[in-house]
């Protein structure tokens, strides 16, 4: 292990994440009351199913479904020039909560939306259990996936949906007033404790037709297994995607990490201490840019990624940022667009599975998604790491010592955070400014 410089107090790094899905319907009347559909219980702690095992074998198909989703979304999110990070992991997780409770042409797309159209609904159910409870055990890093569902007072919910997803997604389940004047600080309270503070607020208002909420956070705070020494940090031009070049503080380091490199990139591979999880730097060759590389990418694509590095020495010079990303998106319109429209229209949704008598009317639709980041990289750690090195011999004629590699995320990367144990992705995207 190569260590550059010393740990000191760990700096509050971390990288963030929220989703929320509003399901919302229009004209409700005469529900029933809570004592008889949603039971105020809570799951044993948040985001820990108690149907998940972390010691099974992982079903590998929901984690490459989990990254071909993710990297399809960052793709239809990422604008030219400018900076995107989501969570692959983090909106999947929200949107298969919203699942277990679909049905017909609506569960239909929202499978193939997430990839997971070739999985038995009860097995995919199973796999989100494992994998979440797994994603729990951890020492190696703090990371946290906390998920809730808000239901409204009175809103008839079908008691199979909540168990489902009390069981496979660990979901708190809390009953209030949603038109009431506390709802607001309410949910917003929470997210704030989930997210240490990070994001205090994801929601300004509930419409008043507004009856069930699902809320998923993610929490990553990891340092370098690896960090780069403070000394080593200075002002270095950065090319954005104009052309312009401006002066960001440029971290580097000399030394082995897993690498590998094509015609069209290079790519090495940043792991944090105890080596669980790993960051990815993909910096693109004059011949592509970081959003055609993102064009090309699924999940096969990352899982070769890191199958074909090698360990190598070289070089790696990386930017410090601190980005947010998030704010004012709803990703309805884009996940119609994938594929899954039916679930955002009253007169097609179908989501009796949730509640079937607001599904047979007034109907019952998701009104919006909304999606929030916060990604810091320094000297000490980051919550997306990536290493990578190569090493070569040739012949009988003896070993021939490779030229050392030389990686510079000068220009817009790609970056990705990932869970080496499951292959899942928990962040990735594109930093086209490390200024923010």
């Amino acid at each position: 292990m190569h260590t550059f410089g010393d740990r000191g107090d760990l700096m509050r790094r971390s990288v963030t994440l929220l989703v929320t899905i509003v399901l919302a319907l229009s004209g409700v009347a005469g529900c029933v009351s809570v004592g008889e559909s949603v039971q105020p219980k809570v799951a044993v702690a948040a985001g820990v199913p108690a149907a998940g095992d972390p010691s099974a074998v992982l079903d590998g198909s929901l984690p490459g479904a989990v990254n071909d989703f993710g990297l399809e979304l960052a793709r239809e999110l990422a604008v030219q020039g400018e900076n995107t990070v989501i969570s692959p992991l983090s909106v999947a997780a929200a949107l298969s909560m919203t699942r277990v409770g679909a049905r017909g042409q609506t569960a239909e797309e929202m499978d193939a939306v997430l990839h997971v159209e070739g999985m038995e609904h009860a097995r995919t159910n199973a796999a989100w259990a494992d994998l979440l409870a797994s994603l729990a055990e951890t020492n190696t890093a703090d990371l946290a996936v906390a998920n809730s569902i808000w239901a409204d007072d009175g809103a008839p919910l079908e008691p199979e949906f909540l168990d489902a997803d009390r069981d496979f997604f660990g979901a708190e389940v809390r009953t209030l007033d949603l038109q009431g004047p506390a709802a607001v600080d309410a949910v917003n309270g929470w997210v704030d404790e989930q997210t240490r503070g990070l994001i205090p607020k994801i929601i300004d208002q509930f419409d008043d037709s507004a009856v069930l909420e699902l809320v998923n956070a993610v929490y990553f705070l990891g340092e370098w297994e690896s960090q780069f020494e403070p000394d080593s940090t200075q002002d270095e031009p950065f090319t954005l995607a104009d052309g312009d070049s401006v002066d960001v503080e440029m971290m580097n380091a000399y030394g082995s990490w897993p690498y590998v490199e094509s015609p069209r990139y290079q790519a090495v591979r940043l792991a944090y201490a105890g080596e669980r999880y790993a960051a990815y730097v993909v910096v693109p060759s004059d011949e592509a840019t970081a959003w055609e590389l993102l064009g090309d990418g699924n999940a096969a694509w990352f899982a070769n990624l890191g199958q074909d590095m090698q360990p190598a020495d070289g070089s790696v010079a990386l930017p410090k940022f601190e980005l947010e990303w998030g704010e004012d998106i709803d990703l309805v319109g884009t996940l119609a667009a994938m594929g899954m429209p039916s679930a955002f229209d009253y007169l097609t949704a179908d989501f009796s599975g949730i509640s079937e008598q607001l599904a047979a009317g007034p109907g019952l639709a998701i009104s919006r998604v909304l999606h929030k980041t916060y990604l810091r990289v320094d000297e000490e750690g980051t919550e997306a790491a990536a290493a990578t090195s190569i090493g070569m011999t040739m012949g009988a004629i003896g070993p021939i010592e490779p030229e050392p590699f030389e990686l510079r995320a000068d220009r817009p990367f790609i970056f990705a955070i990932a869970d080496e144990r499951s292959g899942t992705l928990l962040f990735v995207g594109v930093v086209a400014d490390p200024r923010g």
